[in-house]
């Protein structure tokens, strides 16, 4: 995703297969295609929308000075030697308008708009032939702190995350005590200059757990912050630029929120499909969050609607409780707390949306559960995953839950 500082209504979106899109007013039907190829991530300009940066696989990037009508070649100075992920990381710096970055194997920084130096050695593992999780010693997920613009960081497909304090003059490795697997994303506090989020994902290696981690020490020590969350890979993470301690998570079964850190998380959005999420975008004028889905497009929400606290005619229905025990073998208590006496309906659903098992109870005041064994509705024992229970109650939602049968 890229935002436009001068237009917040304007949204550029890269698309598999489908090249780089962008809308002056971000309807739906007001999307032009402006670069080809597989699309990523493209950057506009901080001031001057009509400079764009834009890219298709293995690092081809293009510059653009009137808005996308014509692009140049962008990769003056980068090595030919440089081995190049399939969706190459390009950020802006938050603290310098003119200054953007660009990873290979290497960081390197901009020289102008169209060249780049590099910043730093190789920072992976290096070449990595036969790994079972198609590791290419890439670069895939740089940040730069929005509080000082010395201290960058940068992750790569073998799980190595660098860090430098200087501008990149010096690099530490930092990943000692992180799982050495694939790094989706890292980001910097914005209210603290030695804080940093990084989501790393083992789908490649076929392990589901969520792996998302927070360093208040520029990472020296890192702190495990995915307790609750279901067991699927982490895509992206974003925090609030306007609230410390709420982040907003991508993962292969949705997008999950927190208030507090991380200490407890929440999914974000009933409406959004049970689909794989791999990045996020914020708009922080007028406050919308955007999810990019794998294969089915683009959604948005307004986050401050989501996260406040529910109105009292919801509030009033109840919740859904958290299932117990999650994970299990052999099935889960799905829980709830009701205002007052009703019936509750509860529904299961795989992550591809179908409707698998489905039960009913009168319940009264207060605390109640119900048990689901891990079959559908033939009593077929369902295979092992992460399902998303939803509740009602009086017809009103209680809200979902996701619970994971592991075999």
């Amino acid at each position: 995703f890229a935002l436009e500082a001068m237009n917040p209504n304007a949204l550029l979106l890269g698309a598999q297969d489908n090249g780089t899109n962008r809308s002056t007013s971000g309807a739906a039907n007001d999307f032009l295609n402006i670069y080809g190829g597989d699309g990523f991530g493209p950057l506009v300009h901080p001031t001057n929308s009509q400079r764009i940066w834009a890219q298709y696989q293995y690092g081809g990037l293009g510059y653009s000075s009137n808005g996308g009508g014509f692009f140049s070649g962008a990769t003056g100075g980068i090595g030919g030697s440089d081995r190049i992920a399939w969706n190459a990381p390009l950020i802006q710096d938050p603290t310098n308008a003119d200054r953007r970055y660009f990873g290979t194997n290497k960081v390197y920084r901009s020289a102008s708009n169209t060249s780049w130096t590099a910043v730093s050695s190789d920072l992976t593992g290096g070449p990595h032939a036969g790994n079972p999780g198609q590791v290419r010693g890439t670069l895939t997920a740089l940040a730069v702190s929005p509080l000082d613009g010395q201290v960058l960081w940068a992750g790569s497909d073998d799980g190595y995350v660098n860090v430098s304090a200087n501008g990149g003059t010096n690099w530490t490795n930092v990943a000692a005590t992180l799982p050495d697997r694939w790094v989706t994303s890292i980001h910097g506090d914005p209210f603290d200059r030695e804080t940093a989020y990084v989501t790393i994902s083992g789908f490649r290696w076929a392990e589901a757990l969520p792996h998302v981690f927070r360093t208040t020490d520029l990472g020296a020590t890192w702190e495990p912050i995915a307790a609750g969350l279901p067991e699927a890979p982490a895509n992206d993470l974003i925090p609030d630029p306007a609230t410390p301690g709420r982040l907003w998570l991508a993962t292969d079964v949705g997008v999950y929120f927190t208030q507090d850190g991380g200490a407890s998380w929440a999914m974000l959005g009933p409406d959004l499909p049970n689909a794989v999420v791999s990045h996020l975008g914020f708009d922080s004028v007028n406050r919308l969050l955007y999810a990019g889905t794998y294969g089915r497009s683009v959604f948005t929400c307004a986050v401050d609607e989501l996260t406040a606290a529910p109105p009292a005619e919801l509030a009033g229905a109840g919740r859904l409780l958290a299932p117990y025990p999650n994970p299990s073998a052999e099935g889960s208590w799905l829980a709830w707390s009701l205002a007052e006496r009703g019936e509750v309906e509860l529904a299961v659903y795989s992550v591809a949306g179908r409707r698998v098992w489905s039960g009913r109870a009168a319940a009264g005041a207060g605390e109640g559960r119900l048990f689901w064994g891990g079959v559908d509705t033939q009593g077929e024992r369902l295979p092992s995953g992460v399902y998303l229970a939803r509740g009602t109650a009086a017809g009103r939602p209680l809200g979902m839950a996701a619970v994971t049968i592991r075999r």
